[in-house]
């Protein structure tokens, strides 16, 4: 019987020393463990009937090198730096359709996909000034119709190269089909007019939307971030529309 207790007493400390060994930092990694990040973005310009396509594609803080992203079967370009990026007619994104995006890598392991649906084609209005043209102040309201699928909407000012010198002004808007622009948007830091013309957009998201190196219009602050979160795979990838425009031109002195 002492044998037995002996025995069973050696089994256990041993069975303890492995279980503590395999709990240690000197464990392989696992998929789960694999650091990939993303930053993305699906966009459609209505005006001017042109998609862009944008990833920068990271793994622990360095560029992926090697991977294939591919929307709808069709590649995006690789550019240099772990970055992505092909416009129309390579890649042409159908507002109100849903895209297929993959990401395989070097070793034709797929890291991610998932399908995302692009808010559907719609325009913008501008009602006050009803001609367009503005010269006493006060707000330029614009309305604009619903694009089906949606989650949000941000109204974004363009200012022609006649007026550039004007601050960049983009906001939420918080009623939809309807926003009011104030002065400001028109304006310099110091609040003096800038005379000139000035195209106005909306821009229809999903859940988020995010920048890229050439955009051309400005954003609001605080987008929400890091809607991707997969056991392998963390990060934000931003999908929308923009509208068809329409402009004001200010006379103000």
């Amino acid at each position: 019987m002492k044998n037995i207790i002996n025995t069973f007493v050696l089994l256990l400390f041993a069975a303890l020393v492995i279980a503590t060994l395999s709990c240690g930092d000197d464990r392989p990694n696992s998929p789960e463990d694999e650091g990939y990040e993303i930053t993305g973005l699906m966009f459609h310009n209505c005006e001017e009937g042109q998609s862009v396509t944008h990833f920068e594609l990271t793994k622990d803080g360095d560029p992926v090198t090697g991977a294939q992203i591919t929307i709808n079967g069709h590649t995006v370009q690789y550019t240099s730096g772990g970055i992505f990026h092909s416009v129309s007619p390579s890649i042409t994104l159908t507002p109100g359709d849903t895209h297929t995006l993959l990401i395989v890598l070097a070793d034709e392991d797929t890291l991610y996909e998932e399908n995302f649906v692009l808010p559907d084609t719609f325009t913008a209005e501008v009602l006050t000034p009803a001609n367009n043209i503005y010269n006493t102040g006060g707000f330029v309201v614009v309305d604009f119709s619903t694009s089906e699928h949606a989650m949000g909407y941000i109204a974004t000012v363009v200012p022609a190269d006649s007026a550039d010198a004007a601050v960049e002004w983009a906001d939420y808007v918080q009623t939809v089909t309807s926003v009011q622009i104030g002065p400001e948007a028109f304006q310099q830091t110091d609040g003096s007019d800038v005379r000139g013309d000035y195209d106005i957009y909306i821009l229809a998201y999903r859940e988020t939307f995010v920048s890229w190196s050439n955009i051309f219009f400005p954003l609001p602050s605080q987008l929400p971030t890091d809607n991707i979160d997969t056991r392998r795979l963390e990060g934000t990838i931003g999908v929308g529309t923009l509208s068809f425009k329409d402009f004001v031109i200010n006379t103000k002195l």
